[in-house]
């Protein structure tokens, strides 16, 4: 069975259980809320009680965002292991091929899906 890299950094940070945040130096930005994103219905507002758990998977930092798009302004940079609660997810411009962007309700950022791994749950559209 072939391992990848995201999953052995997965491996190691549960190991560890190492939850780690680094904050952005300087930065005063804040977090839009989920209400300003356009999802595609389904399942859960976008304050509704249904949270998972996701683990940054990221090969290094990951740059989470004020809103969900490569080109909005970092408000955080997390560690490979950090784990935060999942609230909801919309669909944006196309980040490294996947499209989807997670709400991290703890950081109160933007994520992009792919670089934060959900243990397969599901997660409802904002």
């Amino acid at each position: 069975m072939r391992t990848t890299t995201a999953l052995r950094t997965l491996a190691a940070a549960l190991l560890t259980s190492g939850v780690l945040a680094v904050s952005a130096t300087g930065t005063t930005a804040t977090a839009a809320p989920p209400t300003l994103a356009r999802g595609h219905g389904g399942g859960g507002g976008a304050f509704g009680g249904f949270r998972t758990l996701g683990v940054v998977v990221a090969p290094g930092f990951l740059d989470v965002r004020q809103l969900p798009t490569p080109f909005s302004p970092v408000v955080n940079r997390l560690l490979p292991g950090f784990q935060d609660r999942v609230q909801c997810v919309v669909l944006g411009p196309s980040f490294n091929g996947n499209p989807y962007w997670f709400w991290l309700s703890g950081v109160r950022a933007w994520a992009p899906a792919g670089y934060v791994f959900t243990y397969g749950a599901r997660v409802p559209y904002c």
